[in-house]
């Protein structure tokens, strides 16, 4: 049953979060605190994956994440963050795998989620920031992998939305 590190300080937020996901059979460990949230992650127990507020007390999600992509058994750890502001840009550049936007995106959750938690796209390495590329490892499902360059896809997917 995979184990996941749900972050969030809004207790109504969380409590409707936790019992979403608990309703798949998912394991959630909750807490509201950044700070708390960076001992859990040190800690000796392993996530499957990281589900986090941007906005947080003592420490944003933003530097948690950047804390979590330090930890060797995060490195590969999907990271989805949300909050009601448009910060997907930095949430990507900290380290997430997934930006969904409170409360419109929410009900992608399971989705997302599900999608993160077979593999499909993993952080595979955070470039030096002067680059802010990141590559990712693709799973086909046919057992091959690829590396991918982000920043070429979204150039390529603005030169196409140009035409």
């Amino acid at each position: 049953m995979p184990h996941i590190l749900l972050i969030e300080d809004n207790q109504v937020t969380a409590q409707a979060l936790e019992d979403t996901l608990e309703a798949q059979g998912w394991r959630v460990t909750r807490c509201g605190d950044g700070a708390v949230a960076m001992l859990r992650l040190a800690g000796k127990t392993i996530y499957d994956l990281l589900l986090c507020d941007i906005q947080l007390p003592s420490v944003s999600g933003l530097e948690l994440v950047r804390y979590a992509r330090t930890l060797p058994q995060c490195k590969e750890m999907p990271i989805i963050m949300f909050s009601a502001s448009e910060c997907s840009r930095e949430a990507r550049q900290a380290g997430a795998n997934e930006f969904l936007r409170k409360p419109q995106d929410i009900g992608k959750i399971v989705e997302t989620i599900s999608r993160l938690l077979s593999g499909v796209a993993k952080p595979l390495v955070n470039l030096p920031d002067s680059t802010r590329s990141w590559y990712f490892r693709l799973h086909s499902g046919h057992a091959t992998d690829r590396l991918v360059d982000a920043a070429e896809v979204v150039s390529r997917l603005g030169q196409a939305e140009a035409r």
